[in-house]
């Protein structure tokens, strides 16, 4: 069994009752079967989407993910992101993990909106808490905070949503013998 740590990014929203929309997707796998600590962000993936409803990039966005103007290029749009994302997961069982719930939650009404599959989100789990509890004991950190606490080396830019990934995912190796996620995962 794989797990999967994800991040997105979205639009930056200014107004109240905008819809942010994805413009990147990042994410790591970890061999559950296989498990090694040391073994943290040698699958990644990383795609750009096009923000559909605005139709453009904002400024503020383009600065808060660390997308130049010269890589726009690169970008595609959600369904084709979707789609390369589904296919770097594979067919094997996936458990999903992020830092926080609102990176499901924004998934989640994507797919819905681009009337795409999303059953592959019901095998999830938020491990902000857990190990928030662990490192603080509060039920929620700033991943730059828990990675700090944690001692672990911050890896590139936060607000990547590669880089977030990647950092999450050691987070996750470093305390996935204390997250009972087991017993979880085989229900």
């Amino acid at each position: 069994m794989l797990a999967v740590i994800f991040d997105v990014e979205t639009t930056y929203v200014t107004v109240k009752g905008e819809i942010p929309e994805i413009v990147e997707i990042g994410a790591c796998k970890v061999n559950l079967n296989a498990y090694d600590p040391g073994e943290t962000g040698k699958d990644c993936f990383q795609c750009y989407t096009f923000p559909e409803i605005k139709g453009r990039f904002g400024k503020k966005t383009l600065k808060f993910i660390g997308l130049k103007e010269e890589d726009l290029g690169q970008v595609v749009p959600f369904r084709e992101g979707y789609d390369r994302f589904m296919e770097w997961i594979g067919s094997e069982l996936v458990y999903f993990c992020s830092w926080g719930v609102d990176d499901r939650k924004i998934l989640l009404e994507h797919c819905k909106r681009f009337d795409l599959p999303q059953s592959w989100l019901n095998h999830y789990h938020d491990i902000q808490r857990p190990i928030s509890q662990l490192l603080v004991k509060r039920n929620q950190m700033k991943l730059k905070d828990a990675i700090e606490q944690a001692g672990i080396e911050k890896e590139g830019r936060l607000h990547s949503a590669l880089v977030d990934a990647i950092n999450t995912t050691k987070l996750f190796v470093r305390y996935y013998d204390q997250l009972n996620l087991r017993a979880v995962m085989r229900g």
